[in-house]
């Protein structure tokens, strides 16, 4: 700040140094003092004025903007409104850096207050915005939490595999494809991600022709994918030129008669394990009106491979009944049905089931490296989601049964 300093000649009045000044900085909105300053009178004996004499300059109120959510502890995949409210500025333009899923920001410059924040990160993430004129810029900075929205994230029980084509079951596996499709019409292979399996990327590639599932990849980081290379056995997600889904939009795979999937080879440790699906329906065609939710090895006799839960077709009413694993519980749409589901609780159609505290010592099938599961895959079934875990998950099964339902909306 410049303060202009007149000197007057002592006998007359005149102004004798036009244009003379003092330069210093003053703080906005605060008082800066000035140095002691020296005259002298006509005589010549100097007269000094004291430090704290009010020669002062107080400038205009601070300058500032003030950033605020409209929820600061919001769901992955939620919306926020961010505000910016300026305070003696009459900003042109607002820059908006909004956090992004691999810990990057993205920076949206506007000219409105406010912004609608899409939450793609997790965990506590900063959220700022710097409002400009034509001279001047000014920032705030604040933090939300975000909550997981992740399957996997809700449980501290290992998965062995984790499937899925309409979501991200981990936080650590956001922006990786999910699955391998073939083209009918020339069998060429492309992966993609869910969000280009819901879009227009997936149905351009397709045009015309159907789509079959050759990989789901598996979210846990185990490496533990479901493939099927046989061409006669993949599943469709995508018939004469339509995306199958559920009755929510949600993809769904169509699988064929008896036909599943193989997996590399995995163990199972632990003595109570966990198994997870999401089913759109079940047609119990195979075995007698049974359908194994899960099972080791490819033979058409349940009574050859160890097995988990089975669904017994009763027109159109089910039983859950224990197989080769024990006596596994069961908590079906929310429900918990302990180890018996009685006929008529449920029906076959969408359907977020757990079973839980499956005894895999029970068949040296499930202790020991097995190269194909089938898992709601036996018979005509329209499969989603699916898990399995080497431990007990009785413990986060609430947790874990409201985040799906929360995004598939069965009950």
């Amino acid at each position: 700040m410049a303060i202009d300093i007149i000197l007057r000649d002592c006998e007359d009045g005149s102004i004798i140094n036009s244009g003379a000044t003092y330069s210093g900085s003053v703080l906005s909105g605060g008082i800066t003092m000035l140095p002691n300053i020296t005259h002298y009178n006509c005589d010549g004996s100097p007269v000094t004025l004291p430090a704290q004499t009010s020669f002062s300059a107080t400038s205009s109120a601070n300058i500032s903007v003030a950033i605020s959510l409209s929820d600061d502890t919001p769901d992955f995949g939620g919306v926020v409104t961010v505000t910016a409210t300026p305070t003696s500025i009459v900003p042109t333009g607002y820059t908006y850096f909004i956090p992004q899923f691999d810990g990057t920001y993205v920076a949206v410059t506007q000219t409105g207050t406010t912004y609608a924040w899409t939450v793609v990160a997790t965990g506590a993430v900063d959220v700022a915005v710097i409002a400009s004129d034509a001279t001047d810029s000014v920032g705030d900075m604040t933090t939300a939490t975000v909550a997981s929205a992740f399957f996997l994230d809700l449980t501290s029980v290992a998965p062995v595999f984790a499937l899925s084509l309409n979501r991200y079951l981990s936080s650590t596996f956001i922006g990786n494809d999910v699955a391998l499709i073939r083209r009918g019409s020339d069998s060429a292979l492309q992966a993609f991600t869910p969000e280009e399996l819901k879009g227009v990327v997936l149905s351009t590639w397709l045009g015309a022709s159907d789509g079959y599932v050759v990989t789901e990849y598996d979210h846990s980081g185990n490496g533990n994918d479901r493939t099927q290379p046989n061409t006669a056995y993949q599943g469709k997600i995508y018939i004469s030129g339509v995306l199958q889904t559920d009755s929510n939009g949600n993809i769904v795979v169509v699988m064929p008669f008896n036909k599943g999937f193989v997996s590399a080879n995995y163990g199972l440790a632990s003595a109570s394990g966990s198994f997870y699906c999401v089913t759109q329906s079940f047609q119990g065609e195979a075995f007698g009106n049974r359908t194994a939710l899960i099972r080791a090895g490819n033979d058409t006799n349940l009574n050859n491979h160890p097995f988990a839960g089975v669904i017994i077709d009763d027109n159109p009413l089910t039983h859950l009944t224990s197989g080769s694993s024990g006596t596994p519980e069961y908590v079906v749409n929310g429900v918990d049905f302990a180890a018996a589901v009685p006929s008529g609780q449920f029906t076959l159609q969408e359907s977020i089931t757990f079973m839980t505290k499956i005894d895999f010592t029970g068949h040296a099938l499930w202790n020991t490296k097995f190269s194909e599961y089938v898992a709601s895959d036996v018979g005509t079934i329209v499969s989603g989601e699916e898990a399995l875990f080497d431990g007990d998950i009785s413990g986060d099964v609430a947790n874990l049964t409201t985040n799906s339902n929360d995004y598939y909306g069965y009950y």
